[in-house]
């Protein structure tokens, strides 16, 4: 039977997923409304992932590349049939100097997830799909290891994604419900003392597999320039 589902962020998120930390929400299985859709289960939804990778970046006036590496939990409510507001917190070791500090420092978000199109393709074949686009922002904020000393740190990530979904569920040669690959433009600004990141604007892409209704887990990179890169992994939950 056909079920109304969820696309990303990403978180996703998602999600989900960016420099220093992308949108964590994800697809989860019929736990998002949609400008035209069904009702969902429940307008709660909760996830943790895990973000890393590398950008380049102007530090001090110097041409230089950091690594970062983020683990964090997210709590959202669907205020309106299509807007999930979010809530996140974590930690987080971003290091502009690359001197090997594995400290981690707080960090806390906030941001929004749009479900603007959910279209069925009716398809007599196996695989039906399902056409999903959705759009997110998120503000974060944390410190970032500089001259042996913490130093503030905010992010501001926003993506559009276009989701295909494939329904697996009625197929008996399948054990997950669904899987969907997502592709999108995304835009990543990081902002710190005497820190610009060199390239804000990249394209992200990924896989996110429904195992139940209510439970889905996802991986997506991202490239923001040329040396600019990162992975998402995670795991969202229709509570």
């Amino acid at each position: 039977m056909k079920k109304s589902l969820a696309a990303l962020s990403v978180l996703l998120i998602g999600a989900c997923l960016t420099s220093g930390l992308a949108a964590p929400i994800g697809n989860v299985d019929a736990g998002r409304k949609y400008l035209i859709a069904a009702r969902d289960l429940t307008p709660w939804s909760t996830g943790l992932f895990l973000r890393s990778g590398a950008r380049d970046a102007k530090v001090s006036g110097s041409d230089r590349s950091y690594d970062y590496l983020h683990f964090a939990a997210y709590v959202g409510y669907d205020l309106f049939a299509w807007i999930t507001p979010y809530v996140l917190i974590g930690s987080n070791n971003t290091d502009f100097d690359n001197t090997g500090d594995d400290e981690f420092k707080p960090e806390f978000g906030f941001g929004m997830r749009l479900n603007l199109l959910h279209h069925d393709i009716m398809d007599p074949t196996l695989l039906e799909n399902t056409i999903l686009v959705n759009a997110a922002w998120q503000y974060s904020v944390s410190e970032a290891i500089r001259n042996n000393d913490g130093q503030a740190m905010q992010e501001f990530y926003a993506t559009a994604t276009l989701s295909i979904l494939n329904d697996l569920d009625d197929s008996k040669l399948f054990l997950p419900e669904g899987i969907a690959l997502f592709l999108g433009p995304a835009v990543s600004i990081v902002n710190s003392d005497r820190v610009s990141t060199k390239e804000e604007y990249g394209i992200v892409a990924g896989l996110e597999i429904y195992c139940t209704k209510r439970v889905s887990f996802y991986l997506s990179g991202e490239m923001m320039g040329k040396d600019s890169n990162g992975v998402l992994l995670g795991v969202n939950l229709c509570l």
